[in-house]
């Protein structure tokens, strides 16, 4: 998909990771998310949504995650290596030579969490649905693909699910099955960019 946008990324523009964890009341308003995600509890998700309309614009627009209908998105920003075969969707540094995106230690500490929240949705026998998005600027454009369709070989569970067997939670980062992508679709130059993991849980559903 292209956005025509200039540098405004899904309405927001690539800062530095570390300025987005830091800005306003972003660390604490996510730590709060994750824990009512982890525990299935749509009451303080609807809170919380109602407590970030009363930030300001920009303090709106750097948080690192959203609140939608029905779904909850973490935004990741790092390093895309502009690698054609990986094996790790997020990662920290050391893994650089086999990472979609190279994150900062807080991050990946940030990921570390939501994915425990995950894994506590899926014990529950409520595991959600997940889309993976990779937003990345080229020629002066912004581009968002779905990584179902970057990942085009991987062997999926459900349309809704997707490849939720061949995700792996590692203290380097949220592994893949050894994946080749459609060089088409994804940075083959290094370059920031952004992975937006959408949770789609049926709890948060009216």
């Amino acid at each position: 998909m292209l956005l025509r946008t200039g540098l405004g990324l899904l309405g927001c523009v690539l800062i530095p990771s570390s300025g987005i964890a830091q800005i306003g009341k972003g660390s604490e308003l996510e730590a709060r998310l994750i824990q009512a995600l982890g525990d299935a509890r749509a009451d303080p998700i609807h809170a919380l949504a109602k407590d970030v309309q009363r930030l300001t614009e920009e303090q709106r627009r750097t948080l690192p995650f959203r609140v939608r209908p029905g779904a909850v998105e973490f935004r990741f920003q790092g390093d895309c290596p502009g690698h054609t075969n990986v094996e790790f969707v997020l990662s920290n540094k050391f893994f650089e030579y086999e990472s979609l995106l190279v994150v900062n230690k807080a991050d990946l500490e940030r990921a570390g969490r939501m994915w425990k929240a995950i894994q506590q949705l899926a014990k529950a026998q409520q595991t959600p649905a997940m889309e993976f998005k990779l937003v990345f600027v080229q020629k002066g454009q912004a581009r968002v693909e779905d990584l179902q369709n970057v990942f085009h070989k991987v062997d999926f569970k459900a349309q809704k699910d997707f490849y939720w067997r061949s995700l792996s939670w590692q203290d380097e980062g949220l592994r893949i099955d050894n994946s080749a992508m459609d060089p088409a679709l994804v940075p083959t130059t290094p370059q920031r960019a952004e992975v937006i993991v959408i949770v789609r849980a049926k709890f948060l559903n009216p």
